[in-house]
Order: C-alpha cells, then structure tokens, then sequence
C-alpha cells in the first residue's frame, strides 16, 4: 500500500511539472533601454535647451507646456511597481504631443 501512494504522488508531482507554463518578460528587452537611448531622455532634454527647437517639435513653447502638464499630470500619472517604473506624466505628454 504505501508503495502504491509513494508511486501515486511521484506520477502527480510529474504530471505538475509537466504543465508548468514558460513565464512571459514583463519588460521586453527594447523598453528596457528606453531611459538611455529614448527620444525623451535624449533628444527632449537637448530641445530643453533652445526654446525654438522646443517650440518647433512640440508646437507649444515651453510656458504653454509646463502649464498644459500642469494641468493634465494628476490625470495620467501612474504609479511605479516593484517590477517596473511607471512612464512619468513629463514623458506621457510628450508622446502624446508628437503622435
């Protein structure tokens, strides 16, 4: 008899391990890199630098948009997870402006 249970729970420990599902990336390899080769942390903070340029891609200077973030911010601002950081209200507004 316990030969019979010891057997049972070895071909059900196998059947577990056999439906273990491959576990999906939460964060693919691409975003990963976004804080150092993304537009916004590159190329956004460069424009911060010449109010015509700025102008220029965002169509707003910057007045009209840090008063336009002002306003919008606490209604797309996200909060951060221990398995990802959230995309800041700053960098959500800018790809909302150049789409």
């Amino acid at each position: 008899m316990a030969r019979n249970r010891r057997l049972a729970l070895a071909l059900a420990l196998a059947d577990d391990e056999e439906k273990h599902v491959p576990t999906r990336l939460w964060l693919h390899d691409i975003t990963r890199g976004r804080q150092q080769q993304g537009a916004y942390h590159n190329l956004v903070q460069e424009l911060r630098f010449d109010d015509a340029r700025f102008a220029g891609y965002f169509r707003l200077n910057k007045c009209q948009f840090e008063q336009l973030l002002g306003i919008v911010a606490p209604s797309i601002a996200k909060l951060d997870t221990k398995f990802r950081q959230a995309i800041s209200p700053e960098e959500r507004l800018c790809i909302c402006l150049r789409n």
